[in-house]
Parts: structure tokens; sequence; C-alpha cells
């Protein structure tokens, strides 16, 4: 998910509707699989997480989305591996 047509302002709705992001790969069961859009895998581009891999053809993930300014995001891939990693660490 490159700075090019995944940088774009935010056009969700003001009360959270349209989520912009969902999910790639294969579906491992959750919600998010059912409810929210699949992408292609965007094999080679880096995973948001901070692993240092590349996300590879038969990963599976989730798109999510970076806001870093106001009104402005940018669409990002992350391994699910490395979202349950870091969703699952203790502060």
């Amino acid at each position: 998910m490159d700075d090019g047509p995944n940088e774009r302002p935010d056009d969700t709705n003001d009360d959270g509707g349209d989520y912009p992001g969902g999910w790639f790969g294969t579906s491992w069961g959750a919600l998010v699989c059912d409810d929210s859009a699949h992408f292609q895998t965007p094999v080679g581009e880096a995973c948001a997480a901070g692993c240092g891999r590349p996300i590879a053809d038969g990963d599976s993930g989730l798109v999510v989305p970076h806001y870093y300014a106001p009104g402005r995001m940018r669409l990002t891939a992350e391994h699910i591996e490395c979202f349950r990693d870091a969703v699952g660490k203790k502060r």
C-alpha cells in the first residue's frame, strides 16, 4: 500500500461507517473477513506492524488505515500474526 492511489482523503462517515480497511489473503475466520473489503495481497509491501518482513504471496492479514494528518490517510498492510502479536502484548 504505497503512497500512490492508497493515499487519499479520509472519506469515512463521521459516524464511523464505510471503514476503508479490510483484509487480504485467506480468511482466518474473523468477523473482519465477513464484514470488510477483501483486498488483493499486497506482495512486496512492508508490514506496517514492524516485523521487518515484506508481505509475500500466500500471506494473510489486515489492510489498515494510517491517519497521518487531519483528514488524510493511506492504507497499510499488516501480517495477521504481527497484528495478533502487537495487540496481545502486555504493557
